[in-house]
């Protein structure tokens, strides 16, 4: 129930990051779904597929955003179900920008192995680890403001009760932010007549 109440208030406040996010527009919210596979020799687990993924980020400058990576998932360890849960800060570089670019990205934040359904908490001590993250990830623009995304990251979490996996994240994400004084769908920065409604083919001007 407490994970169900916190992936409704993130979706309420959020719609592996977008299209042109930048100064102009820095805001970008993700909604996906999430593949997590053990990576240790010494278990037998299958693939979990879970969702949401959730994630908001900001753009800062030269290419760089930060943001934050809510994520949900069940997979079998050992013939034993567990649920997953993950929690992590991101920091995110474009490599490119266009209709298709891809960025890295890295981060850290905790993730959770839990097979006990009576354990207290999102992060109970039985099964939670501190985590470190590398991945790269693809953007490809289906709008102004709408792309489709794709990521994958390996993930170091081999505290007693956590492992090393990799996590691929397939989803959409909306950039959004952008200052447009006379509400004709043109960005101040980008329009020539930021004070008189116009055309987009025209630059903003009538």
């Amino acid at each position: 129930m407490r994970k169900l109440i916190l992936a409704s208030i993130l979706s309420f406040g959020i719609l592996t990051f977008s299209n042109a996010q930048t100064s102009d527009s820095p805001w970008a919210v993700s909604l996906g779904a999430n593949l997590v596979s053990v990576q240790d020799d010494s278990v037998d687990s299958n693939t979990g597929f879970g969702v949401p993924s959730l994630s908001l980020s900001r753009y800062i400058a030269g290419g760089f955003s930060v943001g934050v990576q809510y994520s949900l998932n069940s997979l079998d360890i050992d013939n034993v179900a567990n649920d997953y849960t993950a929690l992590e800060g991101i920091l995110k570089y474009n490599i490119s920008e266009g209709d298709f670019f891809p960025y890295l990205f890295a981060g850290y934040g905790l993730s959770n192995f839990e097979s006990d359904p009576n354990a207290e908490g999102l992060f109970p001590s039985s099964g939670a680890g501190r985590t470190y993250l590398g991945g790269v990830g693809v953007n490809y623009a289906l709008s102004d403001n709408w792309n489709l995304n794709a990521s994958t990251s390996y993930r170091s979490s081999n505290e007693k009760g956590s492992y090393n996996h990799l996590q691929h994240v397939v989803g959409f994400s909306y950039v959004f932010g952008a200052q447009d004084t006379d509400n004709d769908g043109v960005s101040d920065k980008k329009d020539v007549c930021p004070e008189v409604p116009g055309l987009k083919e025209f630059e903003g001007c009538p």
